[in-house]
């Protein structure tokens, strides 16, 4: 939810609500300049927390997608929101 609100234009992109927050952007800014996980994950947490705290919205489901595929198969890429990098399969 954060990377999808963070930073947005006031129209397009992900953010269909065209919510504004300097301080998430502030703290989105400070974890993508650490340099390990484990220095970024408590920026990350509070930029959560701010998310929560904040964001006009509430997700009231998330989907799940169910993949399949054979060992004739190669390439699959699945990103985090699903995504099939078609152009990366291959078959064998």
């Amino acid at each position: 939810m954060v990377l999808a609100l963070q930073q947005t234009a006031d129209e397009g992109g992900n953010n269909a609500t065209f919510w504004r927050n300097d301080e998430l952007d502030a703290t989105i800014d400070e974890a993508l300049a650490t340099t390990t996980l484990e220095e970024s994950l408590p920026i990350w947490q509070e930029a959560m927390a701010i998310v929560c705290n904040n964001a006009p919205l509430a997700p009231v489901f998330f989907s799940q997608n169910t993949f399949a595929w054979n060992d004739g198969i190669e390439g699959v890429n699945i990103d985090a929101f699903g995504v099939i990098d078609y152009e990366a399969i291959t078959t064998s």
